[in-house]
């Protein structure tokens, strides 16, 4: 469906600086960088980091990476490892979907209804896991969407009453450019819990 240009941008902008970072062989680079950071919230559950607290961070290649999965994951049907089926996907309107493919091609800014929310999970579980984009919720007019790869989860809120709340903690659309840090045990084994149990039988058992 790409061509090699499409590919090699998404790439450059995104994938191979996001998927380094990532968890994996033993490390986990973005929360190491993180780590060593002083955040400017904290809580029991949740630490927040802005852009300046961790300037090092590259949150335009998170971002892009992150509404590169989401655009993929809307304007095609993709075939499973084997062939034999189709993966999952997700819609998010034609519209939003152009709009969407020429930010991405570097010709519009991110489009004004669309927002991310970013969280580093720090447990161990969540680190060796990858859900691919499905749909999470609707609020007040507002469609989400949410994947996580490997230690990464991104929610993407898409709609024309973003709220303020919201984007004062967004990584792209707040001035400081939020990451959040939190255990995601729970929550992955209730996203693990519901996959299995929309499984058949004979898939269940296994």
């Amino acid at each position: 469906m790409l061509c090699g240009e499409c590919e090699s941008r998404f790439d450059a902008f995104g994938e191979n600086y996001t998927l380094r970072f990532a968890a994996g062989n033993g490390r986990f680079r973005l929360l190491e960088e993180l780590e060593t950071a002083q955040p400017s919230f904290s809580r029991p559950e949740w630490r927040g980091y802005n852009a300046v607290d961790s300037p090092g961070i590259k949150r335009e290649h998170l971002a892009y990476f992150a509404f590169s999965v989401f655009w993929r994951a809307s304007v095609h049907i993709w075939p499973s490892m084997d062939g034999k089926s189709k993966l999952p996907g997700i819609d998010l309107g034609k519209d939003n979907n152009e709009q969407l493919r020429l930010y991405l091609y570097g010709k519009s800014p991110v489009p004004p209804a669309m927002m991310l929310f970013f969280v580093v999970l720090t447990d161990s579980l969540s680190q060796g896991s990858f859900h691919l984009p499905s749909f999470s919720h609707k609020k007040d007019f507002c469609w989400s969407y949410v994947f996580s790869a490997c230690g990464l989860i991104f929610l993407l809120t898409v709609g024309r009453r973003l709220t303020r709340g919201n984007i004062a903690t967004s990584l792209d659309k707040s001035a400081e450019q939020w990451i959040w840090v939190r255990d995601g045990e729970a929550k992955t084994i209730e996203a693990l819990s519901a996959l299995i149990s929309r499984q058949p039988p004979h898939v269940r058992l296994k």
